[in-house]
């Protein structure tokens, strides 16, 4: 569906979508090649997903204020689908196909025991809180794919009328265990001295037994300072003000997994063997024994039997409180959490033996305990309520977060190419070519017999800074990039007024200086068979309009991908803030008196809408959601108007 929604987002607006006879048009070289007729003619998906939960608890008072308590919990996601492609024939005598079938299906468990103990106890202004227990995980995976092609047509789609040459099934299992203790104490005085200590003891079955264990303890403290005598005389000022600190260790013993290697996510410390699929060849390799075809497996993973867990350290401090009076209240936090032994995995040579399962020709990966980073940051937060004798109330809180993140050590590796990682950036910054301007046609006339960088360019096009200085553009003249997928600052509004029962309520929600690689999405105008956007043509450089106009959003308009204009460089970052209308009500209260005449508790009537409105940095033109992880024009967020009635009893 992403695709269907992608390729009307490029659609040529001068392409009809069907021609005089009738029959549909191909608006695009690309295999979607008409996005209407795949919508309605493409075929079908059908899931079905069903959850089921499942929770129990009970508690047993040994003595009074000791409790034993025991909880399960089961959850079960089980989903199967159907799906079938069409085989479609198009006015100029090509097909798109052949047409398949596949079905897939998969059951997700997950359970959860825990077993704990509670203690609490009021001594004249002492007041302890104690619990010690401990927990267990089992979470396991199940799914299987089976898949058919060259029907007799499109109406004869069951499994078992395909071509049985043309079949395939794969599957795929794992299963996670983790176990641990854990405690807690909680005290305080007269509520004004508070203290809290914790401890986890955690158990992976990710990691090798001899280190699959670890110890993560933590620490917290408060002190209400408007509480003590000496703070009378600004009271009136600051009539509640709080400090509180804490700090302590958490831990993860899941790898990183977006480099491909999903065994390392579950198996790290197992040497494991599987089948190879060449992208090149579409297949998975095969060797051929006595005629026959088996399928070829090869080492696809080097244990790690030193794996650890990934410790993050987090220390806080802050203060909360009230001015004037109640109504206005407020918080201010700094955090600072520092992360060692990363989880992650880093391309090896294939002389170790091993097999990138990813497909032939990309490198394997090995996991590791690699290297270490921070985030650090500041959380504010300020609320604001109001009630009067008229009927009138409100109420509004506003929040804001600053992060700033890091990555301080990477055990003297080089992943910048590989991983995008490097010392001195954050997590998710971009490794690109430099965008270094565009191509004049002066400078395109005085040096184009001799400077081989400007080999089949043409003025208007983006110039790459040569940074190896070796008059050559190669994959050595990228670099770090410190711009992030990850927004620096975070907000957010929520508001709710009423009057006598009726009210309004809703919350804006934004982010800004994070950035998206939109690529080939505007980096050629033709791209994948698409047509090009207004948009794309109003920014680009036309010599027609205004020849030495060269500061341009995009460079010339260009239907080939083998010019500069298209490579990964710094001219395709896009500024990706935005602000949003998150939700927005509009509802009436019953008065209490009514709804208890008609046997009720409250009702409450109300229409409602969510993503209403969207301000973005992003070219609306484009389609991107900027919420979105995503850089082309996917299936977006979509807004949603509902109405109903809400009664209690």
């Amino acid at each position: 569906l992403g695709a269907i929604i992608s390729a009307i987002n490029r659609q040529r607006p001068v392409d009809s979508i069907k021609l005089s006879d009738g029959s549909w048009n191909i608006t695009s070289t690309n295999d979607t090649r008409n996005p209407v007729r795949q919508a309605l003619e493409g075929g079908y998906y059908n899931p079905i997903n069903y959850n089921i939960l499942v929770n129990f608890n009970t508690a047993y008072t040994i003595i009074p204020d000791l409790t034993l308590k025991y909880t399960f919990g089961l959850s079960y996601n089980i989903n199967s689908a159907s799906q079938f492609q069409n085989q479609l024939a198009w006015y100029n005598g090509t097909v798109t196909g052949p047409n398949s079938s596949t079905m897939s299906n998969f059951i997700d468990r997950e359970n959860l025991q825990q077993l704990d103990l509670t203690y609490s106890k009021n001594i004249r202004k002492h007041h302890f809180d104690m619990i010690v227990g401990g927990q267990q995980n089992i979470h396991n995976y199940n799914s299987t794919t089976l898949s058919r092609g060259n029907f007799i047509n499109n109406s004869s789609n069951s499994m078992q009328l395909g071509d049985p040459s043309s079949q395939t099934n794969s599957s795929s299992q794992y299963k996670w265990i983790l176990e641990g203790l854990f405690g807690r104490l909680n005290y305080d005085f007269d509520r004004k001295y508070m203290v809290e200590l914790n401890f986890r003891e955690d158990v992976s079955s990710r990691l090798n037994p001899a280190t699959n264990r670890d110890f993560f303890p933590s620490a917290a403290a408060g002190w209400r300072i408007s509480q003590e005598n000496f703070w009378g005389k600004i009271k009136h000022m600051l009539p509640e003000f709080k400090v509180r600190a804490s700090y302590g260790t958490l831990g993860n013993a899941n790898v990183a997994t977006s480099t491909g290697n999903n065994n390392a996510m579950f198996y790290s410390y197992n040497s494991i063997i599987g089948n190879v699929y060449s992208s090149g060849l579409g297949y998975n390799l095969a060797s051929v024994f006595d005629g026959t075809i088996y399928n070829g497996f090869s080492l696809v993973q080097n244990p790690n039997n030193k794996l650890r867990w990934e410790r993050t350290t987090m220390a806080d401090i802050a203060i909360d409180g009230t001015i004037f009076s109640p109504r206005l209240t407020y918080t201010i936090d700094y955090f600072n959490k520092t992360t060692n032994s990363m989880l992650l995995q880093y391309p090896v040579s294939d002389v170790n033996g091993v097999t990138s399962q990813v497909g032939v020709g990309a490198s394997p990966q090995y996991p590791a305990n690699l290297g270490s980073m921070y985030n650090r940051g500041l959380e504010v937060s300020f609320g604001y309520s109001m009630q009067n004798n008229s009927g009138f109330s409100y109420s509004m809180n506003a929040n804001y977060t600053y992060i700033t993140s890091k990555i301080t050590n990477l055990g003297g590796l080089n992943l910048a190419s590989t991983n995008s990682l490097a010392v001195g950036f954050p997590l998710s910054a971009y490794f690109l070519y430099v965008n270094d301007g565009y191509l004049t046609k002066d400078e395109f006339v005085a040096q184009k017999s001799n400077d081989p960088i400007l080999k089949g360019q043409k003025w208007g096009d983006q110039k790459i800074k040569d940074l190896t200085n070796d008059s050559k553009i190669t994959a050595d003249d990228r670099m770090m990039i410190d711009k992030s997928r990850v927004p620096k600052h975070l907000f957010g509004f929520n508001f709710d007024f009423t009057y006598k029962g009726f009210g309004v309520a809703g919350m804006l929600q934004g982010a800004m200086n994070y950035y998206k690689y939109l690529g080939a999405s505007v980096g050629y105008g033709f791209n994948s068979g698409y047509s090009i956007t207004n948009w794309s043509i109003d920014n680009s450089y036309n010599p027609l309009i205004d020849p030495n106009s060269y500061n341009t959003r995009l460079p010339r308009v260009s239907i080939s991908n083998t010019i500069n204009n298209t490579y990964n460089s710094t001219l395709f970052l896009f500024n990706s803030s935005y602000v949003r209308l998150k939700n927005f009500q509009i509802y009436y209260d019953l008065p209490i008196s009514a709804s208890k005449k008609m046997g009720m508790k409250n009702a409450r009537i109300y229409v409602s809408g969510q993503n209403l409105l969207t301000f973005s940095k992003l070219p609306k033109a484009l389609g991107i959601d900027p919420e979105i992880n995503s850089a082309t024009a996917g299936y977006p967020l979509v807004a949603i108007y509902t109405t109903g009635l809400n009664i209690s009893f």
